[in-house]
C-alpha cells in the first residue's frame, strides 16, 4: 500500500529575495520552488532541509523554525506523488548558489517577481515566502 512521503523545503531570505531553484524532476519539473526533498531514515526536518538545501544550491544555512505543513497531492497516467512538505525556514550563512542535484538553475527572487509571474511557480511558493516573513 502507498503512503504519503513526508519530505521538507527550505525557505531562504536575503536581503528581500527568496533562494528558489528549478526543479528537473516530477512533480512540478520546470519549475521555480524551494530547495527539498525527502526526509531521510533518523534524520530531523531541520537536518533534511539543511542537507537538501546544500545539495540543490551549494549554501550554508541555519534551521530556524517549521511553518505549517502542505500537502501535495498529483495523478496522472504515468505516475501520481503525495508528499507532506514541510517548510523550514533557514537562515542564510554562506555561499554562492549553483545548481546541483536535481535542480536545472538557482536564483534569487523577490515575492512581487512570484506574483508577476505565477505559472512559473511551484503552487504555494509566494504565499509560504510570506508566512516566513510574517514570522507565522
Amino acid at each position: 500500500m502507498a503512503h504519503p512521503i513526508p519530505a521538507v523545503i527550505a525557505i531562504v531570505e536575503r536581503q528581500g529575495q527568496f533562494l528558489l531553484v528549478r526543479r528537473c524532476n516530477p512533480p512540478d519539473a520546470g519549475l521555480w520552488g524551494h530547495a527539498g526533498g525527502k526526509v531521510e531514515w533518523g534524520e530531523s526536518l531541520m537536518q533534511a532541509a539543511l542537507r537538501e538545501l546544500y545539495e540543490e544550491t551549494g549554501v550554508r544555512a541555519l534551521a530556524d523554525r517549521l511553518l505549517p505543513p502542505l500537502e501535495v497531492i498529483t495523478s496522472g497516467s504515468d505516475s501520481a506523488h503525495h508528499f507532506v512538505l514541510c517548510p523550514v525556514v533557514c537562515r542564510y550563512r554562506s555561499g554562492e548558489p549553483m545548481p546541483g542535484d536535481d535542480v536545472s538553475d538557482v536564483g534569487w527572487f523577490t515575492i512581487q517577481a512570484m506574483h508577476a509571474d505565477p505559472e512559473s511557480f511551484s503552487q504555494d511558493v509566494p504565499q509560504v515566502c510570506e508566512q516566513a516573513l510574517a514570522g507565522f
